[in-house]
Protein backbone atom coordinates (compact mmCIF):
# COMPACT_ATOMS: atom_id res chain seq x y z
CA UNK A 1 0.00 0.00 0.00
CA UNK A 2 1.03 3.48 -1.11
CA UNK A 3 2.34 5.38 2.16
CA UNK A 4 -0.17 8.46 2.79
CA UNK A 5 1.18 12.15 2.67
CA UNK A 6 0.97 12.75 6.48
CA UNK A 7 3.29 9.83 6.23
CA UNK A 8 5.85 11.03 3.80
CA UNK A 9 5.74 14.39 5.57
CA UNK A 10 6.95 12.40 8.41
CA UNK A 11 9.91 10.75 7.34
CA UNK A 12 10.66 13.60 5.39
CA UNK A 13 11.27 15.45 8.63
CA UNK A 14 12.41 12.68 10.52
CA UNK A 15 15.48 12.59 8.02
CA UNK A 16 16.64 16.06 8.46
CA UNK A 17 14.21 17.99 6.08
CA UNK A 18 13.27 20.89 7.81
CA UNK A 19 11.00 22.26 4.93
CA UNK A 20 8.76 19.21 5.72
CA UNK A 21 8.21 20.94 8.95
CA UNK A 22 6.89 24.18 7.45
CA UNK A 23 4.83 22.17 5.05
CA UNK A 24 3.29 20.67 8.00
CA UNK A 25 2.67 23.94 9.83
CA UNK A 26 1.30 25.50 6.32
CA UNK A 27 -1.32 22.48 6.07
CA UNK A 28 -2.39 22.29 9.31
CA UNK A 29 -2.27 25.42 11.18
CA UNK A 30 -5.30 27.45 10.16
CA UNK A 31 -7.68 24.16 10.75
CA UNK A 32 -6.13 24.14 14.51
CA UNK A 33 -6.62 27.79 15.11
CA UNK A 34 -10.27 27.73 14.39
CA UNK A 35 -10.09 24.56 16.60
CA UNK A 36 -8.73 25.82 19.50
CA UNK A 37 -10.80 29.08 19.03
CA UNK A 38 -13.91 26.98 18.86
CA UNK A 39 -12.73 25.15 22.24
CA UNK A 40 -12.29 28.23 24.44
CA UNK A 41 -14.41 29.56 26.45
CA UNK A 42 -15.67 33.08 25.79
CA UNK A 43 -14.06 34.39 29.48
CA UNK A 44 -10.86 32.51 28.11
CA UNK A 45 -10.63 34.03 24.51
CA UNK A 46 -9.98 37.47 25.55
CA UNK A 47 -6.85 35.99 27.57
CA UNK A 48 -5.56 33.53 25.79
CA UNK A 49 -4.94 34.07 21.73
CA UNK A 50 -5.68 30.66 20.10
CA UNK A 51 -2.88 31.01 17.76
CA UNK A 52 -0.26 30.70 20.75
CA UNK A 53 -2.27 27.46 21.72
CA UNK A 54 -1.84 25.70 18.11
CA UNK A 55 2.14 27.22 18.91
CA UNK A 56 2.33 25.18 21.32
CA UNK A 57 0.59 22.03 19.80
CA UNK A 58 3.18 22.03 17.24
CA UNK A 59 6.18 22.31 19.51
CA UNK A 60 5.27 19.36 21.44
CA UNK A 61 4.71 17.78 18.36
CA UNK A 62 8.16 18.08 17.08
CA UNK A 63 9.38 16.99 20.19
CA UNK A 64 7.17 13.93 19.63
CA UNK A 65 8.64 13.62 16.14
CA UNK A 66 12.39 14.33 17.36
CA UNK A 67 12.25 11.19 19.92
CA UNK A 68 10.52 9.27 17.18
CA UNK A 69 7.05 8.89 19.09
CA UNK A 70 5.27 9.45 16.19
CA UNK A 71 3.17 6.69 13.98
CA UNK A 72 0.29 6.10 12.86
CA UNK A 73 -1.46 3.44 10.53
CA UNK A 74 -4.16 5.31 8.30
CA UNK A 75 -4.59 8.68 6.49
CA UNK A 76 -5.46 11.40 8.53
CA UNK A 77 -4.51 10.76 11.78
CA UNK A 78 -1.69 13.84 11.42
CA UNK A 79 -4.78 15.86 12.25
CA UNK A 80 -6.07 13.57 14.42
CA UNK A 81 -2.93 13.71 16.27
CA UNK A 82 -2.35 17.55 16.76
CA UNK A 83 -6.51 18.16 16.71
CA UNK A 84 -5.85 15.99 19.95
CA UNK A 85 -2.83 17.95 21.31
CA UNK A 86 -4.66 21.26 20.73
CA UNK A 87 -7.97 19.99 22.86
CA UNK A 88 -5.43 18.72 25.36
CA UNK A 89 -3.68 22.08 25.27
CA UNK A 90 -6.97 23.95 25.63
CA UNK A 91 -8.24 22.03 28.64
CA UNK A 92 -5.02 22.55 30.27
CA UNK A 93 -5.69 26.76 29.93
CA UNK A 94 -9.08 25.78 31.58
CA UNK A 95 -7.45 23.80 34.42
CA UNK A 96 -4.85 26.59 34.72
CA UNK A 97 -7.48 29.65 34.95
CA UNK A 98 -9.85 27.72 37.36
CA UNK A 99 -6.87 27.36 39.75
CA UNK A 100 -6.04 30.84 39.50
CA UNK A 101 -9.25 31.84 40.71
CA UNK A 102 -8.33 31.12 44.02
CA UNK A 103 -5.90 32.77 45.98
CA UNK A 104 -2.27 32.51 45.20
CA UNK A 105 -1.39 32.96 48.79
CA UNK A 106 -4.04 29.71 49.76
CA UNK A 107 -1.32 27.25 48.03
CA UNK A 108 1.89 28.35 49.93
CA UNK A 109 0.36 26.09 52.74
CA UNK A 110 0.08 23.12 50.91
CA UNK A 111 2.25 20.74 51.31
CA UNK A 112 3.27 16.86 50.23
CA UNK A 113 4.90 14.88 52.88
CA UNK A 114 7.61 14.15 50.90
CA UNK A 115 9.15 17.35 49.29
CA UNK A 116 8.05 21.05 50.88
CA UNK A 117 8.52 24.19 49.11
CA UNK A 118 9.21 27.19 51.07
CA UNK A 119 6.55 28.82 52.53
CA UNK A 120 7.95 32.08 51.64
CA UNK A 121 8.22 31.32 48.47
CA UNK A 122 5.19 31.91 45.77
CA UNK A 123 7.31 31.60 42.46
CA UNK A 124 8.92 28.60 43.71
CA UNK A 125 5.75 26.77 44.49
CA UNK A 126 3.83 27.95 41.53
CA UNK A 127 7.08 25.99 39.48
CA UNK A 128 6.46 22.79 41.81
CA UNK A 129 2.42 22.75 40.79
CA UNK A 130 3.35 23.28 37.05
CA UNK A 131 5.59 20.10 37.60
CA UNK A 132 2.94 18.27 39.14
CA UNK A 133 0.89 18.67 36.26
CA UNK A 134 2.93 18.00 34.02
CA UNK A 135 3.68 14.80 35.50
CA UNK A 136 -0.43 14.32 35.64
CA UNK A 137 -0.70 14.70 32.33
CA UNK A 138 -0.31 11.35 31.72
CA UNK A 139 -1.07 9.33 34.45
CA UNK A 140 -4.19 7.32 35.12
CA UNK A 141 -7.08 9.29 36.81
CA UNK A 142 -6.61 7.03 39.76
CA UNK A 143 -3.50 8.25 40.33
CA UNK A 144 -4.73 12.11 39.69
CA UNK A 145 -6.91 11.43 42.31
CA UNK A 146 -5.11 10.47 44.83
CA UNK A 147 -2.40 13.32 44.68
CA UNK A 148 -5.40 15.94 44.57
CA UNK A 149 -6.52 13.79 47.76
CA UNK A 150 -3.13 14.15 49.10
CA UNK A 151 -3.02 17.86 48.48
CA UNK A 152 -6.05 18.67 50.26
CA UNK A 153 -4.82 17.14 53.18
CA UNK A 154 -6.30 13.85 53.38
CA UNK A 155 -4.67 10.85 55.31
CA UNK A 156 -3.55 7.57 52.97
CA UNK A 157 -6.16 5.72 54.97
CA UNK A 158 -8.87 8.03 54.17
CA UNK A 159 -8.21 8.16 50.55
CA UNK A 160 -8.10 4.61 50.23
CA UNK A 161 -11.45 4.46 51.58
CA UNK A 162 -12.67 7.23 49.08
CA UNK A 163 -11.50 5.49 46.16
CA UNK A 164 -12.07 1.47 47.67
CA UNK A 165 -8.21 0.57 47.55
CA UNK A 166 -6.12 -0.84 49.74
CA UNK A 167 -3.55 1.50 51.69
CA UNK A 168 -0.74 -0.61 50.68
CA UNK A 169 -1.86 0.37 47.17
CA UNK A 170 -2.41 3.82 47.70
CA UNK A 171 1.10 4.30 49.15
CA UNK A 172 2.57 2.65 45.93
CA UNK A 173 0.87 4.78 43.67
CA UNK A 174 2.07 7.68 45.74
CA UNK A 175 5.70 6.39 45.73
CA UNK A 176 5.60 5.78 42.01
CA UNK A 177 5.14 9.51 42.26
CA UNK A 178 7.58 10.39 43.49
CA UNK A 179 10.22 8.21 41.76
CA UNK A 180 8.35 10.08 38.36
CA UNK A 181 8.87 13.58 40.22
CA UNK A 182 12.41 13.24 40.74
CA UNK A 183 13.02 11.36 37.24
CA UNK A 184 11.46 14.58 35.88
CA UNK A 185 13.24 17.33 37.26
CA UNK A 186 17.38 16.97 36.68
CA UNK A 187 18.28 19.46 39.51
CA UNK A 188 16.16 17.30 42.09
CA UNK A 189 17.90 14.50 41.52
CA UNK A 190 20.35 14.16 44.19
CA UNK A 191 17.98 15.40 46.36
CA UNK A 192 16.74 13.70 49.57
CA UNK A 193 13.46 14.19 49.40
CA UNK A 194 12.10 13.30 52.38
CA UNK A 195 13.86 15.98 54.30
CA UNK A 196 14.42 18.76 51.83
CA UNK A 197 12.94 21.48 52.31
CA UNK A 198 13.67 23.75 49.52
CA UNK A 199 14.68 23.63 45.80
CA UNK A 200 17.82 23.52 44.43
CA UNK A 201 20.21 26.65 44.25
CA UNK A 202 19.09 28.66 40.66
CA UNK A 203 21.13 27.48 37.66
CA UNK A 204 24.65 28.18 38.03
CA UNK A 205 24.87 29.15 34.40
CA UNK A 206 22.51 32.42 35.20
CA UNK A 207 25.29 35.06 35.85
CA UNK A 208 26.99 33.62 32.18
CA UNK A 209 23.84 34.31 30.46
CA UNK A 210 24.19 38.26 30.99
CA UNK A 211 23.17 40.40 33.05
CA UNK A 212 19.76 40.70 32.40
CA UNK A 213 19.14 37.39 34.21
CA UNK A 214 20.02 37.61 37.32
CA UNK A 215 17.11 38.76 39.40
CA UNK A 216 15.83 37.50 42.41
CA UNK A 217 12.45 35.93 42.36
CA UNK A 218 11.44 36.06 45.97
CA UNK A 219 11.28 39.69 45.78
CA UNK A 220 8.04 39.00 44.09
CA UNK A 221 4.44 38.31 45.44
CA UNK A 222 2.37 36.52 43.32
CA UNK A 223 -1.62 37.69 42.73
CA UNK A 224 -3.21 36.07 40.22
CA UNK A 225 -2.87 34.76 36.19
CA UNK A 226 -3.57 37.02 33.67
CA UNK A 227 -2.55 35.42 30.53
CA UNK A 228 -1.04 32.45 28.89
CA UNK A 229 1.18 32.04 25.58
CA UNK A 230 2.73 29.35 24.11
CA UNK A 231 5.91 29.10 25.89
CA UNK A 232 5.00 30.50 29.25
CA UNK A 233 2.20 31.89 31.74
CA UNK A 234 1.80 35.60 33.10
CA UNK A 235 1.00 36.67 36.37
CA UNK A 236 0.14 39.84 37.91
CA UNK A 237 2.17 40.23 40.56
CA UNK A 238 4.05 42.92 43.27
CA UNK A 239 7.26 43.60 44.36
CA UNK A 240 8.11 43.00 48.32
CA UNK A 241 10.41 46.40 48.38
CA UNK A 242 8.55 48.48 46.19
CA UNK A 243 5.25 47.69 46.12
CA UNK A 244 5.16 48.49 42.36
CA UNK A 245 2.55 46.16 40.75
CA UNK A 246 4.19 44.22 37.51
CA UNK A 247 3.61 41.80 34.93
CA UNK A 248 5.87 37.99 35.89
CA UNK A 249 6.32 35.91 33.23
CA UNK A 250 7.75 32.10 34.00
CA UNK A 251 8.53 29.74 31.83
CA UNK A 252 6.04 26.38 31.60
CA UNK A 253 7.30 23.82 33.57
CA UNK A 254 6.38 21.01 30.86
CA UNK A 255 9.52 23.14 29.24
CA UNK A 256 12.34 22.55 31.59
CA UNK A 257 15.02 21.22 29.68
CA UNK A 258 13.53 21.54 26.43
CA UNK A 259 16.27 24.00 25.02
CA UNK A 260 14.37 25.53 22.65
CA UNK A 261 12.08 27.21 24.75
CA UNK A 262 14.58 27.91 27.24
CA UNK A 263 16.90 29.84 24.50
CA UNK A 264 13.26 31.47 23.23
CA UNK A 265 12.33 32.57 26.98
CA UNK A 266 16.19 34.30 27.90
CA UNK A 267 16.46 35.42 24.12
CA UNK A 268 13.46 37.57 25.01
CA UNK A 269 14.60 38.77 28.05
CA UNK A 270 17.96 39.91 26.28
CA UNK A 271 16.35 41.41 23.84
CA UNK A 272 13.58 43.36 26.04
CA UNK A 273 16.69 44.37 28.29
CA UNK A 274 18.34 46.51 25.35
CA UNK A 275 15.05 48.76 24.60
CA UNK A 276 14.05 51.72 26.06
CA UNK A 277 11.30 53.14 24.02
CA UNK A 278 7.11 54.54 25.01
CA UNK A 279 5.49 52.15 22.59
CA UNK A 280 7.44 48.93 23.53
CA UNK A 281 6.97 46.89 26.74
CA UNK A 282 9.34 48.04 29.14
CA UNK A 283 11.66 45.64 30.50
CA UNK A 284 12.50 45.66 34.57
CA UNK A 285 14.39 42.63 34.76
CA UNK A 286 14.83 38.58 34.47
CA UNK A 287 16.26 35.48 36.44
CA UNK A 288 16.38 32.31 37.06
CA UNK A 289 13.64 30.03 39.17
CA UNK A 290 14.80 27.57 42.15
CA UNK A 291 12.87 24.77 40.00
CA UNK A 292 14.80 25.54 36.48
CA UNK A 293 12.62 27.50 34.94
CA UNK A 294 12.90 31.05 34.14
CA UNK A 295 10.80 34.26 34.89
CA UNK A 296 10.70 37.48 32.90
CA UNK A 297 9.59 41.12 34.79
CA UNK A 298 7.36 43.94 32.51
CA UNK A 299 5.74 47.05 33.22
CA UNK A 300 1.90 45.97 33.62
CA UNK A 301 0.12 47.23 31.13
CA UNK A 302 -3.37 47.74 31.78
CA UNK A 303 -5.50 47.33 28.66
CA UNK A 304 -7.03 45.92 26.05
CA UNK A 305 -4.66 43.71 23.01
CA UNK A 306 -5.78 45.05 19.70
CA UNK A 307 -7.69 41.72 19.18
CA UNK A 308 -10.33 42.66 21.63
CA UNK A 309 -11.01 46.07 21.52
CA UNK A 310 -14.16 47.35 20.82
CA UNK A 311 -13.85 49.80 17.69
CA UNK A 312 -17.09 50.95 18.40
CA UNK A 313 -17.17 55.02 18.26
CA UNK A 314 -13.71 55.32 16.70
CA UNK A 315 -12.77 55.31 13.23
CA UNK A 316 -9.97 55.50 10.83
CA UNK A 317 -8.20 58.56 11.96
CA UNK A 318 -8.31 56.77 15.41
CA UNK A 319 -6.62 53.27 13.75
CA UNK A 320 -4.21 55.22 11.81
CA UNK A 321 -3.17 57.34 14.94
CA UNK A 322 -2.85 53.38 16.65
CA UNK A 323 0.23 52.04 13.85
CA UNK A 324 2.07 54.97 13.92
CA UNK A 325 2.80 54.55 17.24
CA UNK A 326 3.19 50.58 16.50
CA UNK A 327 5.63 51.84 13.68
CA UNK A 328 7.29 53.69 16.13
CA UNK A 329 8.13 51.13 18.01
CA UNK A 330 9.04 48.21 15.12
CA UNK A 331 11.29 50.75 13.58
CA UNK A 332 13.39 50.69 17.23
CA UNK A 333 13.46 47.06 17.01
CA UNK A 334 14.78 47.35 13.53
CA UNK A 335 16.87 50.00 14.37
CA UNK A 336 18.59 47.92 17.03
CA UNK A 337 18.83 44.93 14.08
CA UNK A 338 15.88 43.06 15.91
CA UNK A 339 13.61 41.24 14.27
CA UNK A 340 9.80 40.95 16.42
CA UNK A 341 8.64 37.47 14.70
CA UNK A 342 5.17 37.60 15.81
CA UNK A 343 3.84 40.77 14.92
CA UNK A 344 0.03 40.45 15.25
CA UNK A 345 -3.45 41.78 16.87
CA UNK A 346 -2.84 39.73 20.64
CA UNK A 347 0.91 41.14 20.59
CA UNK A 348 -0.56 44.95 20.49
CA UNK A 349 -1.71 46.86 24.00
CA UNK A 350 -3.94 50.03 23.46
CA UNK A 351 -3.41 51.19 27.20
CA UNK A 352 -5.12 54.88 27.70
CA UNK A 353 -5.03 55.31 23.75
CA UNK A 354 -1.20 54.65 23.78
CA UNK A 355 -0.09 51.14 21.83
CA UNK A 356 2.24 49.03 23.24
CA UNK A 357 4.51 46.20 21.33
CA UNK A 358 4.27 43.31 23.54
CA UNK A 359 5.82 39.20 23.45
CA UNK A 360 9.03 39.04 22.47
CA UNK A 361 9.58 35.07 22.22
CA UNK A 362 10.23 34.50 19.11
CA UNK A 363 12.01 38.01 18.39
CA UNK A 364 15.45 37.51 16.79
CA UNK A 365 18.84 39.55 16.25
CA UNK A 366 19.88 39.50 13.00
CA UNK A 367 20.29 41.55 9.99
CA UNK A 368 20.26 38.74 7.20
CA UNK A 369 17.37 36.90 5.79
CA UNK A 370 19.01 33.41 6.01
CA UNK A 371 17.32 31.68 9.28
CA UNK A 372 14.36 30.01 8.91
CA UNK A 373 11.16 31.31 11.02
CA UNK A 374 8.36 28.22 12.17
CA UNK A 375 5.86 28.78 14.98
CA UNK A 376 4.95 32.44 14.70
CA UNK A 377 1.20 33.09 14.26
CA UNK A 378 0.35 31.67 10.56
CA UNK A 379 -2.20 34.37 10.06
CA UNK A 380 -0.08 37.34 9.82
CA UNK A 381 3.15 35.43 9.02
CA UNK A 382 5.23 36.48 5.40
CA UNK A 383 5.00 33.46 2.57
CA UNK A 384 9.08 33.62 3.02
CA UNK A 385 9.64 30.94 5.47
CA UNK A 386 12.23 33.53 7.17
CA UNK A 387 12.55 35.89 9.68
CA UNK A 388 13.84 38.86 9.05
CA UNK A 389 12.85 42.94 8.52
CA UNK A 390 10.50 42.37 5.84
CA UNK A 391 8.97 39.97 7.63
CA UNK A 392 7.50 42.00 10.16
CA UNK A 393 6.92 44.38 7.76
CA UNK A 394 4.41 41.91 6.01
CA UNK A 395 2.99 41.22 8.99
CA UNK A 396 2.71 44.42 10.26
CA UNK A 397 0.88 44.91 6.74
CA UNK A 398 -2.20 42.62 7.79
CA UNK A 399 -2.34 43.79 11.26
CA UNK A 400 -3.66 47.58 9.58
CA UNK A 401 -5.61 45.54 7.15
CA UNK A 402 -7.33 44.02 10.44
CA UNK A 403 -7.98 46.91 12.24
CA UNK A 404 -9.25 48.92 9.86
CA UNK A 405 -11.85 45.53 8.63
CA UNK A 406 -12.97 45.67 12.18
CA UNK A 407 -14.32 49.00 12.02
CA UNK A 408 -17.98 49.03 12.22
CA UNK A 409 -18.72 50.66 9.16
CA UNK A 410 -20.34 53.29 10.56
CA UNK A 411 -17.99 56.00 10.77
CA UNK A 412 -16.91 57.64 7.80
CA UNK A 413 -13.72 59.27 6.31
CA UNK A 414 -11.61 60.68 3.05
CA UNK A 415 -11.68 58.70 0.46
CA UNK A 416 -8.15 59.80 -0.40
CA UNK A 417 -7.22 58.80 2.95
CA UNK A 418 -8.57 55.26 2.74
CA UNK A 419 -7.14 55.29 -0.19
CA UNK A 420 -3.68 55.94 0.30
CA UNK A 421 -3.94 53.02 3.39
CA UNK A 422 -5.55 50.39 1.33
CA UNK A 423 -2.12 51.41 -0.84
CA UNK A 424 0.62 51.12 1.46
CA UNK A 425 -1.24 47.85 2.90
CA UNK A 426 -0.58 46.19 -0.60
CA UNK A 427 2.97 47.68 -1.02
CA UNK A 428 3.48 45.88 2.84
CA UNK A 429 2.16 42.76 1.72
CA UNK A 430 3.80 42.14 -1.80
CA UNK A 431 4.51 38.79 -1.80
CA UNK A 432 8.25 39.87 -3.06
CA UNK A 433 10.30 41.18 0.21
CA UNK A 434 12.43 42.88 -2.20
CA UNK A 435 9.43 45.13 -3.14
CA UNK A 436 8.08 45.83 0.46
CA UNK A 437 8.87 49.30 2.06
CA UNK A 438 11.21 49.48 4.78
CA UNK A 439 9.50 50.23 8.42
CA UNK A 440 10.93 53.57 8.69
CA UNK A 441 9.09 54.46 5.40
CA UNK A 442 6.27 53.04 6.99
CA UNK A 443 6.02 55.19 9.82
CA UNK A 444 6.65 58.49 7.48
CA UNK A 445 3.87 57.63 5.18
CA UNK A 446 1.33 57.21 8.28
CA UNK A 447 2.62 59.70 10.13
CA UNK A 448 1.78 62.16 6.76
CA UNK A 449 -1.93 60.23 6.78
CA UNK A 450 -2.39 61.32 10.54
CA UNK A 451 -1.44 64.65 9.84
CA UNK A 452 -3.24 65.04 6.61
CA UNK A 453 -6.70 64.74 8.47
CA UNK A 454 -7.82 67.77 10.19
CA UNK A 455 -9.63 66.24 12.70
CA UNK A 456 -6.56 63.24 13.49
CA UNK A 457 -5.18 63.46 17.27
CA UNK A 458 -1.80 64.05 18.14
CA UNK A 459 0.46 60.53 17.92
CA UNK A 460 2.30 60.21 21.46
CA UNK A 461 5.43 61.24 21.89
CA UNK A 462 8.24 58.84 21.11
CA UNK A 463 11.00 58.57 23.74
CA UNK A 464 14.46 58.14 22.65
CA UNK A 465 16.57 54.50 23.39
Amino acid sequence: MTRNFSELLLKRYESGDIQAATEIYSRYSRRLVKLARRKLTQLLSAKIDPEDITQEAFIAFFDLADQNKVRWDREGDLWRLLAGIVVNQVSRQHQYFAAAKRNVASERGIELDWMTASRNDKAASTGLYELLESILENEKPLARRILASRLAGHGMEEIARQNERSPRTIRRIMNNLKSRLVAAHSQLANIPWIQEQHFAEANPDANESGPCLTANHQDYDLIRMIGVGGFGKVYLARNIRSGRVVAFKVLKARWLGNKSAETAFKNEARILSQLRHTHIVHFIEAGPLPNGSWFIVTEFEQGVSLDHVDLTGHDVNDVVGWMTQAASGIATLHTHSIVHGDIKPANLMLNDNRIVLLDFGFAQCRTTSTSPSIGHSKAYSAPEPIAHFPSDVYSFGKLIKFAIEKLDGSQGSPSAQMQSLAELICRMTEPDFEKRPEISQVKTLLQNLQESNEDGAEGVPEESV
